[in-house]
């Protein structure tokens, strides 16, 4: 492989500098030199840091770590970063026209703030707005403070962040208010219903619960087969439900997915949901192997066994169960929240 040019060093080690800056930096130091920076830097990044493990080990939504991990990488599309990078005329927040740094955006803008002063403890508020920003994301997300009754304020905080950032992109790409008063109970909503899905989770994982030793993987379907996974949702701020699904072939290659806004309904309807719905796509698309994979034992109980008219899920298990026949093969199987999350 050919050894990376002196300009390709400069561009990645200072990919904000333009080309003149990149020329004049470049007469004055070699490749070696950069190499040698490059490496110690890495170095006493890894060696040093424990972000890393603070991050991957905060207890809560997967998709939260991934944001919670960028946010103390400072690599979040914020306002300033994409004016930096030629990416927007406008380096200002949306809400107040200061510049919208990382810190500002998730801390310091006066609508985040007054939704911080509104839920934090007032045990941690002394010294919340006064620490840089990988200190303020290791000692929130490493407290062992309770809030909301029983809710550990490192779940709260990480929820937090992520419904602040969620409020912030409606505000922008859909032009949609949040007020302070709502965002609170959203937060409050989703810190609470994450800690009875945990704990509904414990509850529920018996003798049959998956072995901690072993492999935690989503594995492929038989040759010439596909698999779909399906779940659904509850939001009890909204009060409404969704649901969706991913397609994979019997290499594990991505196939396509699907999501769908219900309305007001049970969870398990929405579960329901979900499987009705990727069934009828897979038979749309001629797919007549199929393996289907779902979190929720109740569903497939009423599936296998079926139920009375009366019951309020009736009329999505008779659909289910009527598309069922027209399938070449068909095998339906209970996986574990745990491994959803992977997919």
């Amino acid at each position: 492989m050919d050894e990376p040019s002196h300009s390709f060093l400069l561009s990645g080690c200072f990919p904000l500098l333009d080309e003149p800056q990149k020329a004049m930096l470049g007469a004055l130091v070699t490749d070696d030199k950069i190499r040698r920076v490059v490496y110690c830097i890495g170095y006493n990044s890894l060696s040093n840091d424990s972000l890393p493990d603070v991050v991957w080990d905060w207890k809560g939504p997967l998709h939260i770590n991934f944001l919670l991990w960028r946010l103390i990488g400072n690599s979040l599309p914020i306002n300033s970063l994409r004016f930096k990078r030629h990416l927007t005329l406008i380096a200002c927040c949306p809400r107040c026209c200061h510049e919208e740094n990382t810190i500002h955006a998730f801390r310091d803008c006066d609508f985040v703030k007054a939704v911080w002063n509104s839920i934090i403890p007032s045990s941690a508020s002394a010294s919340f707005f006064c620490i840089d920003l990988k200190d303020w994301c290791t000692s929130n997300l490493t407290s062992s403070l309770l809030h909301f009754g029983n809710v550990h304020w490192s779940l709260v905080f990480g929820i937090a962040i992520d419904a602040i950032w969620r409020c912030r992109n409606k505000l922008i790409f859909d032009n949609e208010e949040t007020t302070c008063r709502s965002l609170c109970a959203e937060i409050e909503a989703r810190s609470k219903c994450t800690v009875d899905a945990f704990q509904q989770q414990v509850n529920s994982s018996g003798p049959s619960a998956l072995p901690l030793s072993g492999p935690i993987c989503w594995f492929p379907p038989y040759l010439d087969w596909i698999k779909l996974n399906t779940g659904g949702a509850f939001s009890p701020v909204k009060l409404l439900a969704g649901c969706g699904g991913v397609v994979r072939d019997h290499f594990g290659a991505f196939v396509f997915n699907f999501a769908n806004k219900i309305g007001l309904c049970s969870i398990i309807q929405a579960e329901l949901w979900g499987i009705l719905l990727g069934l009828r796509l897979l038979l749309q698309r001629g797919f007549l192997k199929v393996c289907l994979e779902t979190d929720s034992a109740s569903s497939l109980h009423l599936l296998r066994s079926g139920c009375a008219p009366p019951h309020p899920c009736a009329s999505l298990v008779n659909q289910i169960r009527l598309l069922i026949p027209q399938f070449l093969h068909f095998h339906c199987s209970h996986i574990f929240l745990g491994l959803l999350s992977l997919l």
